[in-house]
């Protein structure tokens, strides 16, 4: 699933990929400025 969610470094809006691994819900952000950021969104 495709979203939207702010740049941990300079705070824009950027896409974002949420999605489920090994039972966690990740987020995969993506700044053209400051590269790419994968953060858990939940875990058990």
């Amino acid at each position: 699933m495709q979203t939207k969610s702010l740049c941990p470094e300079c705070k824009k809006v950027i896409d974002t990929i949420v999605y489920e691994e090994d039972g966690k819900v990740l987020l995969e952000k993506v700044c053209p400025e400051h590269g790419t950021f994968k953060d858990v969104y939940w875990s058990p």
